[in-house]
């Protein structure tokens, strides 16, 4: 019965009440549902407890387990700085030698399948016509955030959105995405495929999200697996490997062909790879990610220039400040920062528009000249303050805390300990650096005096694979690059080699990684600067590059296969658009102009 019903009795209501009390819920644990992480031994993932590992197979994504253990995964979720895009990228570093060496429990496949073909994305990262806002009136205004109460964005063509071809990397954007790691061989190892007749098939990466490459990938070579081989090419006389060859070397003086062990699938440890994303950087394994933390703090504290430490570190406690970048084959220190991340050097964090103004000095207590502080994430009036009178006290207690950022995106600062003491009884108010000084910041492209000497130095690296990937719109004065940029660069390389064997081939404009090559003129009322190329967050290598004939000698793969071959026929289009289509409708209203007559269908 309805409450209506038995409250008036006969009297029927035209919308009965109906209890809706609801199902009472057990006051239950949520153990059962919530997640935890397991013991070693209850592990699906793969994984190694050994820090040792062969030259051939260097594991790269270490984590603590809860055993307490420092091991290798297969899967790791990194963050660095990408000085291209002047942003944050996370990507899921991918342990290809772990991959292609273990099955998965129960199975006879082998985490990389036997057909090599991943799909990936994730779901965080988000592309530029994701992005809606209302529309402006005109294309050419493009994207217009300059008011963040009423962002605006260009309008549809053909309903399509033209934001990542405006010029104007969106700011709402992640270019979220991968990094394929020691990749250097990725053959199945050993017996693992029943049939070794099927083992022909290397990795073919499909993501419509950027894609990093660090440190070799699938070498030419000889010799066991997770060894270093010798490197092979389809002659037995191979080229220089870190000079720039002419054409007597290349053309007469190689006249021995290797057919016998080049390319062969039980000799040649390469194997058919590609790799289709939305852009493909290239990355040596000396490329350290940091932490945020670098932006403000040089890891040289010795080191003249900004960045500069915010405390001043007596020497006996240097042993202190290295715990947290521990070297990346240290077991005690349990250093997780990765291979590239050795010593003091600089990181990705680095590599963008840092700090340019030292932080401010007061007097404090008895001494003069003291610095402020970086406001911490930790800091109470319980923690041990860096402006102590004791010169051995003058920084926080765990000045490796994160530095604090405001809503607004600035990072604090606040002043030192007005007097001596070993707390601090009441916090000082703190203040945001970016308003404490004017042009407090380099600006896009600049990373401060002396650029080049803040980037990572890069080591010789070999990439072998069948590039697809967008590439970003030219327009007067700013190029997208060229064809020797295709792949994106990070480093400073300077005259390193980078050997690429393999094929590039443009697929379209990118979605994600839309900042453009040069980097100016990124906002409304921003011109381009001529005869200027702001490209410092690079530093080009010595491009040894070609193309991979192995590739006519072995079975193409997934993605080759469905490349469209020209016919024999001849034919007088390659498409013939319809005359209302928007292209042809254009060329007509040129031709219109003085011709009256002259019809456009739309």
């Amino acid at each position: 019965p309805t409450k209506a019903s038995t409250d008036l009795g006969s009297t029927s209501s035209r919308y009965p009440y109906t209890d809706t009390t609801p199902f009472p819920v057990d006051d239950s644990s949520l153990s059962a549902i919530a997640l935890a992480p397991r013991p070693l031994a209850s592990w699906q993932l793969p994984y190694t407890a050994s820090t040792s590992s062969q030259p051939g197979n260097v594991p790269s994504n270490f984590i603590v387990s809860t055993d307490g253990a420092k091991v290798a995964v297969p899967f790791l979720d990194r963050a660095f700085f990408d000085g291209r895009q002047v942003m944050l990228m996370r990507s899921l570093d991918i342990d290809l030698g772990m991959l292609r060496s273990n099955r998965p429990i129960g199975t006879a496949d082998v985490w990389l399948p036997e057909s090599g073909i991943v799909y990936a994305f994730r779901e965080d990262a988000v592309r530029e016509d994701a992005i809606t806002r209302p529309r402006t009136s005109t294309l050419a205004i493009g994207t217009d955030v300059t008011d963040p109460a009423a962002p605006k964005d260009p309008p549809f063509i053909s309903g399509i959105s033209p934001k990542a071809v405006d010029y104007r990397p969106d700011p709402e954007r992640r270019v979220h995405g991968f990094r394929l790691r020691n990749g250097a061989e990725v053959k199945r190892k050993g017996s693992l495929l029943e049939d070794a007749n099927k083992n022909i098939r290397g990795l073919s990466f499909f993501t419509d999200q950027p894609v990093f490459i660090q440190g070799d990938f699938n070498l030419h070579q000889d010799g066991p697996t997770d060894t270093v081989g010798s490197r092979l090419e389809e002659f037995t006389q191979t080229l220089p490997d870190t000079d720039i060859y002419n054409d007597d070397q290349f053309y007469k003086n190689r006249t021995t062909p290797n057919y016998s062990k080049f390319s062969s699938p039980t000799v040649d440890r390469w194997r058919p790879s590609e790799i289709l994303a939305d852009s493909i950087g290239i990355l040596s394994n000396e490329f350290c990610d940091g932490s945020i933390a670098d932006t403000f703090v040089d890891p040289n504290l010795t080191r003249s220039g900004y960045p500069v430490a915010d405390f001043d570190l007596p020497s006996e406690d240097n042993a202190n400040r290295q715990k947290p970048r521990a070297q990346y084959g240290n077991s005690t220190g349990l250093g997780l920062f990765g291979p590239g991340c050795t010593g003091d050097g600089y990181t990705s964090f680095h590599n963008r528009g840092i700090p340019q103004k030292d932080l401010p000095r007061s007097k404090m207590g008895s001494k003069d000249n003291v610095k402020w502080d970086w406001v911490r994430e930790n800091s109470s009036n319980a923690t041990l303050p860096q402006g102590n009178d004791d010169p051995k006290k003058r920084y926080w207690a765990d000045f490796t805390s994160p530095v604090k950022i405001s809503r607004a995106g600035q990072p604090l600062i606040e002043r030192p300990q007005p007097s001596g003491g070993t707390t601090k009884s009441t916090l000082p108010r703190p203040v945001l650096y970016g308003a404490r000084f004017s042009d407090a910041y380099y600006p896009i492209g600049n990373i401060g005096t002396g650029d080049p000497d803040k980037l990572m130095s890069a080591k010789q690296t070999r990439v072998n694979a069948i590039v697809v990937s967008g590439i970003v719109p030219s327009r007067r004065e700013q190029s997208y690059g060229g064809l020797h940029n295709f792949p994106r660069f990070l480093e400073k390389w300077k005259d390193v080699p980078l050997n690429f064997n393999g094929s590039f081939l443009q697929l379209s404009f990118s979605n994600y990684g839309t900042a453009p090559y040069e980097l100016e003129a990124w906002e409304i009322g921003e011109n381009v600067v001529e005869k200027n190329q702001n490209i410092k967050y690079y530093d080009p290598p010595k491009r040894l590059w070609g193309y991979d004939v192995a590739l006519q000698l072995s079975p193409a793969g997934p993605a080759a296969t469905r490349f469209v071959t020209s016919s024999k026929n001849r034919n007088e289009f390659y498409s013939e658009p319809a005359v209302n289509d928007p292209y042809i409708n254009q060329l007509c209203e040129a031709v219109k102009k003085g011709r009256p007559a002259v019809n456009c269908p739309k």
